[in-house]
């Protein structure tokens, strides 16, 4: 399937239609939300949507008018055609304008059929979502959207404005510092001038596993320990800037130098990784980082923007992460990871004695406000919860 596909038409399996045909004939209450894949638990949603007697329906496709699209495409091939030759990059930028002209098929008739009083989203990153989302906007209905992973408030990347904070008039984040994080970022405001209101929720991973703020120090002898590496995943040309584009060169180098400095180390692969690991005579781990946090006495990481830096967080093992400059985090967040890490900054240049680096952080006290902050409410509500209060508030006023 072509991965720049708009995707149109959205996929909704039998089990859902049935759910949502069997809403509609049991509750006599008209209000109606939609669901476009928001990251929750759908069995535990519905069952609490039935005994609210709200309906509830799954939009099948996704339209919006762009105008001029033609002029616009014109515009954008010329700039990324001086671009390209100015810098001799060659002729590739092709696919990015491909991949541009694939959202003109969202242009169609929006489906009236898919009438609703409310719209909860997932992540508005693919156009398709974001369409819907820019529709349901458009004629004034309130549309929420729900966070993805399990933190809020650590990344402070142009993506997450325009994506997460640009297409809703409500944004069920976790942690109650997310809010704190997003007003305070650089790159956190909605593009529009009014931003969502802000709910926090509990990560269910993290209230499951996270036990207190103490934190194991980091062992004297670490080749005498089981430590899992948790990297990132190599990208190729798939790069969303400005902030999140290390070269896989200089990523597989730096990893190679890794590895030769700790013996002791298993590389624990990207759930998404496609391209091949550049790496030989190691040990990798596919199975899923929550199958085998217990395995591990300690954990190193190069990102701490990733759900499975959230999840180690969690554990009170100790964890080094090596700043190599992936990523921008937020004030609010880079002031607990520094407490709750150690962290040791890296030169891709001229990465030093990785051992003696180490070694002369070994003695940190590192304590954990990173989750209670950034993962977890304020109360002990599940996020199915915190959800169903947000959409009876919306319906009752």
């Amino acid at each position: 399937k072509n991965k720049f596909s708009s995707e149109i038409n959205h996929y909704v399996s039998k089990k859902r239609n049935f759910a949502s045909m069997l809403s509609n004939l049991v509750n006599k209450n008209k209000f109606t939300i939609g669901l476009l894949n928001p990251s929750i638990n759908f069995f535990e949603l519905s069952k609490m949507l039935f005994r609210e007697k709200i309906n509830f329906c799954f939009p099948k496709s996704s339209s919006i008018k762009i105008s001029n699209f033609s002029n616009q495409i014109q515009i954008i091939e010329d700039i990324f055609s001086t671009i390209w030759k100015n810098f001799e990059l060659g002729d590739k930028y092709l696919q990015f304008i491909k991949a541009i002209k694939s959202y003109n098929e969202i242009t169609s008739k929006h489906d009236e059929i898919n009438s609703y009083d409310l719209l909860i989203t997932g992540s508005p990153v693919k156009m398709p979502i974001r369409a819907e989302a820019a529709y349901a906007l458009s004629k004034n209905i309130p549309t929420i959207c729900v966070d993805h992973g399990s933190e809020t408030g650590t990344a402070d990347h142009p993506s997450w404005g325009y994506d997460e904070q640009s297409y809703c008039s409500h944004f069920l984040g976790y942690g109650s510092y997310g809010k704190k994080a997003i007003e305070n970022g650089n790159n956190l405001k909605s593009i529009y001038e009014k931003s969502p209101e802000y709910f926090d929720s509990n990560s269910s991973f993290i209230q499951e596993n996270y036990k207190s703020e103490k934190v194991e120090k980091l062992p004297k002898n670490l080749q005498n320990y089981k430590i899992a590496y948790i990297p990132t995943k190599l990208m190729g040309s798939e790069r969303l800037g400005p902030y999140l584009s290390i070269k896989d060169e200089d990523y597989t180098n730096w990893q190679k130098h890794l590895f030769k400095s700790i013996k002791n180390l298993e590389y624990k692969a990207h759930p998404k990784q496609k391209i091949e690991i550049g790496l030989s005579n190691i040990k990798i781990v596919f199975e899923p980082l929550e199958a085998c946090l217990s395995r591990y006495d300690c954990f190193i990481t190069d990102n701490v923007l990733s759900t499975a830096f959230t999840n180690i967080a969690a554990t009170n093992k100790p964890i080094i992460y090596f700043n190599i400059g992936f990523g921008n985090l937020t004030r609010e967040a880079e002031e607990s990871i520094k407490e709750r890490v150690v962290w040791i900054n890296i030169n891709l240049n001229d990465y030093g004695d990785i051992l003696k680096k180490i070694k002369s952080k070994s003695s940190k006290e590192c304590i954990n406000t990173y989750s209670r902050k950034f993962c977890l409410s304020n109360n002990l509500a599940t996020r199915e919860n915190s959800l169903i209060k947000i959409i009876k508030e919306i319906k009752d006023n």
